[in-house]
């Protein structure tokens, strides 16, 4: 994940509610024992205890499971000022996503019996500022991570899926960026790469590679279809984009 200079209102009345909302919440059985799995509002962003926990454990999964040597350099770096610089601008990301967020933002967040982050997802309905993108029906997956004592336990795999089901059919597809070293998870689970020599997928690529800078060296673009049937996202997306 790579951010950008938000700027942010922090004064602002911050509410949102995902159109799945209420997700229930719900158990996942592993072998390390029971997870008990809640959907975070803005109450729970709102806490800076929480907010920042979270913002944590989606760095150490960030850091220690890619190739890219612009995150490789925190792991030797936690705890000092860089790091902690870090920590403040991935806190201002996800608050700029509650501010943006249309009713499609999701956040689940997957605790043991100590109360410690075992697994999250955040997800939110495809929109790239920076390009004036904004598109309803596709779901982006934005933040995946298991705890690496968790991990073999399907916990990403249930938490994308209880994420982008959505009661209505919202979403058509999904989509992500995903760490090279995560594909093989990410095409165990449904998805595929997507085609770089199909013109129309080369134009949404390029397009947003020229404000990540990180494929196809790092990252591997990857969607699914949830409703079958469909427009491509990619093809939809592409039209919005050429207005």
């Amino acid at each position: 994940m790579k951010t950008y200079g938000i700027n942010i209102n922090l004064g602002r009345n911050v509410t949102f509610g995902s159109k799945n909302n209420p997700i229930n919440s719900f158990e996942l059985d592993t072998s390390k024992g029971k997870l008990q799995v809640i959907e975070y509002t803005a109450k729970d962003f709102a806490n800076d205890k929480k907010l920042t926990n979270l913002s944590d454990f989606f760095i150490q999964g960030f850091i220690y499971n890619t190739k890219d040597p612009s995150l490789l350099k925190y792991q030797e770096k936690e705890h000092t000022p860089m790091y902690s610089n870090l920590l403040s601008n991935i806190k201002k990301y996800y608050l700029h996503m509650i501010e943006r967020d249309d009713g499609n933002m999701t956040t689940l967040v997957a605790l043991n019996k100590h109360k410690r982050i075992a697994g999250a997802v955040v997800s939110e309905a495809l929109q790239v500022e920076e390009l004036g993108l904004y598109d309803p029906k596709t779901c982006y997956v934005d933040s995946v991570a298991v705890a690496k004592e968790y991990r073999r336990n399907n916990i990403a795999k249930r938490l994308i899926e209880a994420a982008t089901k959505t009661p209505n059919n919202q979403f058509t597809d999904a989509f992500c960026a995903s760490d090279n070293m995560a594909v093989a998870f990410e095409l165990k689970n449904g998805y595929k790469i997507m085609d770089y020599n199909d013109s129309t997928v080369k134009f949404i690529i390029d397009k947003l590679n020229s404000l990540r800078g990180d494929f196809p060296d790092y990252i591997t673009y990857m969607d699914k279809k949830l409703i079958s049937g469909t427009e491509s996202w990619y093809e939809r997306v592409a039209k919005l984009l050429k207005k």
